[in-house]
């Protein structure tokens, strides 16, 4: 039995349908739907007629299950608060927490948090978590709530910890000018640039007006690309702009406040990477770049897997895990048949 959390209602309305076609007893919870069929579906998962609840943070209090084996993300949650109370309801034997996060998960929740009192300063924070390839996963949350967390207890237990490949720092300045570059070229034709057409300006793909001829398009995939922008942001050499519109609110990428220290030649700014025999591809930086070309882990994709190792008391031990961080697929009873989606 277990849980997926998703962003929105619809998310784990399609979620769950999802699951049901590949045979997954699985039903939805949130908050609009009809009080007796939110009843219908935990009393269900209770006694094991439905395997797992897709869901939205409503489904949290009261859970009172003794065999709760996993909680995965299908999005990252807005706030450390709220990822620490939910990757928290498996129960007190072996459990795995996995977390999916995407470069596209920053921007859409950004845009829903933005009026919130300090809600994107914590989604940063969630980001944060996110991208980090080197620490133990405990001792950032430990460190999140000002609390102090040995590593060597974490016996192994979370994607980092587990990591076997070296991570080294990688010179990302030169990227940045470039970045940087093509944002000043398009506020000048009094344009914006959502996240993605900034990404394909910089690949040289997309429109073509919003390309710099001196910018050469970097050699690495995208997902590595979509890391570096995340991190940037994450650091103020960019910054978020908000266009409110009467049906949606939409994310652009401007220049960050940190932008300036560039003027400094010597200014360098890194970024964590995994680098390996396998996996490192040295590739020419941009012309106006710095920064050596390497690869940096698939882990760092459009969708990364994260095992956070988070539960309920310290002393758990989980099986060994490894690097390559797979989710392992439910085994399914023979004969079994779908579960439809408890909603009208």
């Amino acid at each position: 039995a277990g849980i997926v959390y998703c962003f929105s209602q619809k998310d784990s309305e399609q979620v769950t349908v999802s699951l049901q076609k590949l045979g997954i007893k699985a039903g939805t919870y949130h908050a609009n739907m009809d009080a007796k069929y939110k009843t219908k579906v935990h009393k269900g998962w209770a006694t094991n007629q439905i395997q797992v609840v897709v869901a939205t943070v409503a489904f949290g209090m009261g859970i009172d299950k003794p065999d709760v084996r996993f909680v995965i993300h299908h999005s990252m949650s807005k706030s450390m608060e709220n990822y620490y109370q939910e990757s928290g309801r498996a129960d007190d034997q072996k459990a795995d927490c996995i977390l999916c996060y995407g470069f596209g998960d920053i921007f859409r929740i950004s845009s829903m948090v933005v009026m919130e009192n300090v809600g994107q300063e914590k989604l940063y924070d969630m980001v944060s978590y996110c991208q980090n390839m080197n620490k133990c996963r405990r001792v950032l949350i430990a460190h999140h709530f000002d609390e102090v967390w040995d590593s060597a207890n974490c016996n192994r237990m979370c994607d980092n910890c587990c990591r076997e490949n070296a991570c080294e720092k990688l010179d990302v300045t030169g990227y940045c000018r470039d970045l940087i570059k093509i944002l000043e070229q398009a506020d000048s034709m009094s344009e914006k640039l959502t996240p993605l057409k900034l990404i394909d300006a910089w690949s040289g793909k997309g429109v073509s007006k919003f390309r710099v001829p001196e910018v050469t398009p970097p050699k690495h995939p995208r997902e590595e690309l979509e890391r570096i922008i995340a991190h940037l942001l994450l650091q103020q050499y960019l910054k978020e702009d908000f266009s409110f519109t009467a049906f949606a609110t939409i994310s652009y990428l401007k220049v960050g406040p940190k932008a300036r220290l560039l003027k400094n030649e010597g200014h360098v700014i890194t970024i964590e990477g995994i680098t390996n025999s396998k996996s490192v591809s040295k590739v020419k930086p941009s012309q106006s770049s710095n920064s050596k070309g390497s690869r940096e882990s698939a882990q760092a994709g459009s969708k990364t897997v994260q095992d956070s190792g988070v539960k309920k008391s310290q002393e758990h031990k989980r099986p060994s895990c490894s690097p390559k961080l797979k989710a392992k697929k439910p085994k399914l009873q023979e004969g079994a048949r779908d579960q439809p989606v408890v909603i009208d």
